[in-house]
């Protein structure tokens, strides 16, 4: 037997009687006036409908909601307030109780307010119907949903799109491809994805900060947006690469032509605190692709924007055979992560001479002799380790090499300098300059001793303000800085006078053509002056035979590098280079000697001058003739000659008229003019100080003034020569 709690039972009999009395109370009210007191204050929306949906009696809330007055309400229907998109499910679940399919339904729809803004509702529809059974009545209750899917809208957005640039996300991306790749023709897919990197990017962030950084995404973002369709897909994939799928893409020239427009739109300067900032950009396309899953189609297009890195369109197309070519790149590069360790990564030394012929310094190069294929061209490896983020490596290690062998040669008793590559995404590394004095300091080699080659597409494709803080970094370690491959960038020449340098290296392109291109040998010139003229010692490399490394010295050039003088080779061999090639005997090198001239003859009188063109012709100079000034113009125009010598007395135009018009169109070599007698003091000032009048009967004069230059080291020699010889005659 138990026994309960004293207390516990008079509460519950107290309970029990309250609840008794409260029952009493309402069974004495009428419960209409209990349905319509609900009816009237309810939480949610409610109204009563016939059963065609016409609304017989709604609510405040209801009202409220929609923004309509009672009797409104009264004179529509749910079609009148139902939102387009969405009246066909309200009609089908009226339809479901008018049949008596069903007694109730739940759906979520938009309705429409009185403004006209749409908001979702959850709604509950209960039937009423008469002893029959037919649909007399519906009981509809509408809860809104609006800032519940507000809440649930922006965390599908969070989800799906990019914070920073509101572009659609990785995760999201991926399935818009998959949407599109299912929805294409089964046997060929007509669309097109394009695979965007930002080249450098991490220069602007290095330099200017993140939040510059971020600025620059976004309005990328939105120039992409720009250049595509409306129902095309723009994603951010994650940090500076972005995606566009475009669904019905008739032809990959179609792809091509969007990467173009791409590449032009993001190349276009972006203005940051007022600063104009420059980024490239690369695309990698894929199309036309047959049972191809989404993440293989992005790994095709990201290794095609690799490609594009060094091809100058700076797009490509994703082909069967670059397939192939991505799985022996994939091979070369876990070699070359080998060849690091294993040292089969070695360094050749090339010498670079002035125009005496002495040695200034040696330039570093990077070797690869793979065990396989062989000697791997430079260009090949360099972009590899640039791709795939052993460029540091590199040259961490061709510097720590360089510099050792330079403190090698220097404890032998040769004052030697090395100059090594740097890669211009290696400029914003902020500790860069810190390793750069500690490998030298380790070594015992003045910081002097040292030059760093940037190319001059560093300075085209990145950000001037995060280049210049870290040139002016590493200059103020002592190193020289030298700009390398000028004259293929591209870009603005304004970086030469704001950027610290003390070097310009002609590119070879230009030493190439100089002795058959008489534009090369003007922009040359114009290189060499323009350097000069900004304190700038002038490199010319890739020069192969001796009468273009006279031309060079003629011109101006302080130093020369190229096979002419000696191809790169290993240290031994340049050690051996060294004593076998003496400075004392340098000089007599043919760099410093020029036996063979063209010589340019303009005379009316075309059987004159038949005994000057021979002994000419005698000492190995090569004679061209000219009978006017027009046929002079167009001889210059197609080889540039090295001296002219002019007759005075021309029928058409005077001599020196001649030689303003070679002035003018970029001639500046000496020119000898033909004055009659032999001129004295009074006669040669006459003349203009750039021309140097002779006598027409001393053919032995004039020879022995063009070997004398042809000897002459400098441009300046012959115009002392030729004016006091003139004065003297």
């Amino acid at each position: 037997m138990s026994v309960g709690h004293p207390a516990a039972g008079r509460g519950s009999q107290s309970r029990s009687s309250t609840v008794e009395r409260a029952v009493d109370l309402v069974a004495d009210i009428d419960p209409v006036l209990i349905v319509d007191a609900t009816f009237s204050r309810a939480g949610i929306g409610m109204a009563i409908t016939d059963a065609q949906g016409r609304y017989l009696r709604v609510n405040d809330e209801l009202c409220s909601f929609l923004g309509y007055r009672a009797d409104e309400m009264l004179s529509k229907s749910f079609r009148d307030v139902t939102a387009p998109d969405d009246l066909g499910d309200g009609a089908s679940a009226m339809a479901s109780l008018a049949d008596g399919c069903a007694e109730d339904f739940f759906l979520d729809k938009r309705y429409v307010s009185s403004s006209g803004q749409q908001m979702w509702a959850r709604t509950t529809g209960i039937a009423v119907r008469d002893p029959t059974g037919a649909l007399l009545r519906v009981i509809v209750q509408v809860e809104d949903l609006t800032v519940r899917r507000a809440v649930e809208d922006a965390l599908h957005h969070r989800e799906s799109y990019d914070e920073l640039t509101d572009l659609v996300n990785r995760r999201m991306f991926f399935v818009r491809l998959q949407q599109a790749l299912t929805t294409s023709p089964r046997k060929v897919r007509r669309l097109a994805l394009l695979v965007v990197n930002l080249d450098r990017f991490h220069q602007v962030n290095a330099g200017l900060g993140h939040e510059a950084g971020d600025r620059i995404l976004r309005d990328a973002g939105r120039r992409l947006r720009a250049q595509t369709r409306g129902d095309d897909t723009v994603a951010r994939l994650g940090g500076d690469e972005f995606a566009v799928v475009s669904p019905g893409m008739r032809t990959p020239l179609d792809a091509i032509a969007m990467a173009i427009d791409v590449r032009n739109s993001l190349a276009k300067p972006y203005w940051v605190d007022g600063n104009a900032v420059y980024v490239s950009a690369r695309v990698g396309i894929v199309t036309d692709v047959c049972d191809v899953d989404p993440e293989s189609m992005v790994q095709m297009a990201s290794n095609a924007a690799l490609q594009a890195k060094s091809l100058a369109g700076g797009w490509s197309l994703h082909t069967a055979a670059s397939d192939m070519s991505n799985r022996e790149e994939f091979a070369l590069v876990s070699d070359l992560r080998q060849a690091l360790g294993d040292g089969s990564l070695t360094v050749a030394y090339q010498p670079i001479v002035d125009g005496e012929g002495r040695l200034r310094h040696f330039e570093a190069l990077a070797r690869w002799n793979h065990p396989e294929r062989g000697a791997v061209p430079p260009d090949q490896f360099i972009v590899l380790a640039e791709q795939n983020d052993l460029i540091a490596e590199v040259t961490a290690h061709v510097l720590t090499t360089a510099i050792g062998q330079v403190a090698l040669w220097r404890k032998s008793g040769v004052p030697a300098a090395v100059a090594v590559n740097l890669s211009g995404m290696l400029l914003s590394d902020a500790d860069l300059p810190a390793r750069v004095v500690h490998t030298l300091e380790a070594a015992g080699v003045p910081a002097e001793a040292l030059t760093l080659e940037i190319t001059e597409t560093a300075f085209a494709e990145g950000s001037s303000p995060v280049i210049k803080a870290a040139l002016e970094s590493l200059r103020s370690t002592g190193v020289r800085i030298s700009i390398d491959d000028f004259g293929t960038g591209y870009s603005s020449l304004a970086y030469l006078k704001h950027l610290p340098l003390d070097e310009l290296k002609i590119d070879r392109s230009f030493i190439l053509d100089l002795d058959t291109d008489v534009r090369t040998e003007r922009i040359v010139r114009s290189i060499i002056d323009l350097a000069h003229s900004l304190g700038l010692t002038v490199v010319a490399e890739g020069v192969e035979d001796e009468d273009v490394a006279g031309r060079l010295t003629a011109m101006g050039a302080d130093a020369l590098q190229g096979y002419v003088i000696a191809r790169p080779s290993a240290a031994g061999v340049m050690t051996a280079w060294m004593r076998d090639r003496p400075i004392a005997t340098l000089r007599e090198s043919a760099l410093t000697v020029r036996r063979e001239l063209d010589v340019l003859i303009v005379d009316a009188r075309p059987t004159d001058r038949v005994g000057l063109r021979k002994r000419l012709r005698a000492n190995r100079h090569r004679v061209h003739q000219a009978h006017s000034c027009h046929a002079a113009l167009s001889s210059i125009s197609k080889r540039m000659p090295d001296v002219v010598i002019l007759d005075q007395v021309m029928p058409e135009i005077t001599g020196v008229g001649v030689a303003a018009q070679l002035r003018e169109v970029g001639y500046a070599g000496p020119i000898l003019l033909f004055s009659g007698s032999a001129p004295n003091d009074s006669v040669a000032a006459r003349f203009p100080m750039d021309v140097w009048p002779v006598s027409a009967e001393d053919d032995a004069l004039l020879v022995g003034l063009i070997d004398g230059y042809a000897e002459s080291s400098s441009p300046a020699r012959p115009v002392a020569s030729a004016r006091t010889s003139a004065a003297a005659g």
